[in-house]
């Protein structure tokens, strides 16, 4: 899982974020080597789940939402049309 990622380790003692995907890099702000580990492996469970899951799903409902704006374009286009014709 997550094999294409870039891993960089910043013991910072960040105290917002233990550790964050940019990209294709992992960035590990914890300072302790055993939470550092635990936080890339969550880190990297959490990119493959959303790279499977999330972004297709992402994809699928874009695609619905430029279909439907086309189609709602098209009905009102064809009802400026016909009240521009009623108005003649």
């Amino acid at each position: 899982m997550a094999h294409e990622l870039k891993v960089i380790w910043l013991p910072d003692g960040n105290e917002k974020k233990s550790g964050e995907v940019i990209g294709r890099t992992i960035y590990i702000y914890e300072e302790d080597e055993a939470k550092a580990l635990d936080t890339l492996r969550r880190e990297s469970i959490d990119y493959a789940l959303t790279n499977e899951l999330v972004l297709p799903s992402q994809k699928l409902i874009n695609k619905l939402i430029a279909l439907f704006e086309e189609v709602m374009y098209e009905r009102k286009e064809k009802l400026v049309e016909r009240l521009l014709g009623a108005l003649e």
